[in-house]
C-alpha cells in the first residue's frame, strides 16, 4: 500500500489520472472487473523495463492503447469524461477509483502477473498474439488477456 504521501503527489495524481482515462475509455462496458484488469495490464506494463516507468508514459504509446490513437473514436471523449453523460461520468468515477485501488494495491493483490497485452474479443486476434498465451479470466468483459508463452 502506497503511502499518503505518495497518495497526494504530484505524479501519483497524474498516473491516476491517466490510468483512469484509458480504463474509462477502454472498459467501460466491461464493468468494474473488466476494469479492473486493464488497469492491471497497465501496472504491469509500468513495473516491467520494456515499457516506460509511469502511466501516462505506458497508455500515452502510439498503437499501445487504441483510445489514444487520433482515429479512435473515444480520443476526443478523454478531454472530458464527465461530460458525456451520466452513465459515463459514472463509470468514470469507477475508473478513477479502481485506478487508485490498483495503484495503491501490494503485488500479492495482482490477479494477473505477467499479462501485459489484451485485445477485443470482437475482432480478429492480431498477428502480435500468435505466439501468445490466452490467460484464462472469469468475467473479464469482451477482452482476451494473454500474457508470453512458456518456453517449457
Amino acid at each position: 500500500m502506497a503511502t499518503d504521501e505518495h497518495r497526494i503527489s504530484p505524479a501519483f495524481i497524474i498516473d491516476a489520472w491517466y490510468m483512469a482515462l484509458t480504463i474509462w475509455a477502454e472498459a467501460r462496458g466491461e464493468g468494474e472487473r473488466g476494469m479492473r484488469y486493464v488497469a492491471w495490464v497497465i501496472r504491469n506494463r509500468v513495473r516491467d523495463p520494456r515499457w516506460p516507468n509511469t502511466v501516462r508514459g505506458v497508455v500515452t504509446q502510439p498503437r499501445q492503447f487504441s483510445c489514444w490513437n487520433k482515429t479512435d473514436p473515444n480520443r476526443p471523449l478523454l478531454s472530458d469524461p464527465l461530460a458525456s453523460g451520466r452513465v459515463d461520468a459514472a463509470a468514470f468515477m469507477t475508473a478513477l477509483r479502481v485506478a487508485i485501488e490498483v495503484l495503491t494495491a501490494d503485488e500479492k493483490d495482482n490477479p494477473i502477473p505477467g499479462v501485459f497485452w489484451y485485445y477485443a474479443s470482437w475482432i480478429k486476434p492480431p498477428a502480435w498474439a500468435a505466439h501468445m498465451e490466452v490467460v484464462p479470466l472469469a468475467d473479464s468483459g469482451q477482452h482476451v488477456f494473454l500474457r508470453e508463452a512458456s518456453k517449457a
